[in-house]
């Protein structure tokens, strides 16, 4: 009896560890200028200087660790069990990259706005943007938990550049929401099988006791 419930139990925390969570920061706005040695978004060593983009950064907040300044700010670590997921949308190409070092750091009261910083570097790619507003981010009371959800908010300013490969871009950011969604858990057939055995043989154990009754 012991052991089927054990592997009951054993299937039910494999299904439901298997659940993620990804915030995604969604921007867009105009760029003041963009040097592409690689061609990124068109042919090589090509300059712009107008134009609109769009943009999304995204984690992992599971794997972002306690806020260390609560509740003034936060800042964590970005690693490779951590990292930070941009795409970069402009003149009909999208690139995305991933940062493997760099923070992602939260802060309130700042000038009189929150703020959210991150800065992320990989290979070959380096990344530091700022959103400011008066008290939308992270709402009242204040929660730091790197789970954002919020409407598009009026910024009292943003905007950021990089560098990927040689190539440089800068921008401001003029439209700005977030939001965390949770995938649900897909369960692993080794799962179902070890979660239908041990239901199965708790059935039969359950059979025998009514008949032996």
């Amino acid at each position: 009896m012991k052991r089927l419930l054990l592997a009951a139990f054993l299937a039910l925390v494999s299904i439901s560890a298997s659940a993620s969570s990804i915030t995604t920061l969604n921007f867009s706005g105009s760029i003041y200028s963009i040097y592409d040695a690689t061609g990124l978004f068109g042919p090589a060593n090509t300059s712009y200087s107008s134009g609109n983009y769009t943009a999304t950064v995204s984690w992992d907040p599971t794997t972002f660790g306690p806020c260390n300044n609560a509740p003034s700010g936060c800042t964590w670590t970005v690693g490779a069990s951590n990292n930070l997921v941009e795409k970069f949308t402009f003149n009909g190409q999208t690139v995305t990259f991933i940062a493997t070092s760099g923070q992602l750091q939260f802060q309130t009261g700042g000038g009189n706005s929150d703020q959210i910083t991150y800065n992320g570097n990989g290979s070959g790619l380096s990344f530091n943007t700022q959103f400011g507003d008066t008290n939308q981010f992270f709402g009242n009371p204040i929660n730091l938990n790197p789970g954002l959800n919020f409407s598009t908010v009026n910024l009292s300013y943003g905007g950021g550049a990089g560098s990927i490969n040689g190539s440089s871009i800068n921008f401001n950011v003029t439209t700005l929401s977030a939001n965390t969604s949770t995938t649900p858990a897909v369960p692993e057939p080794s799962s179902l099988a070890l979660l239908g055995s041990g239901l199965a043989g708790l059935g039969r154990f359950i059979a025998r006791r009514r008949r032996a009754a």
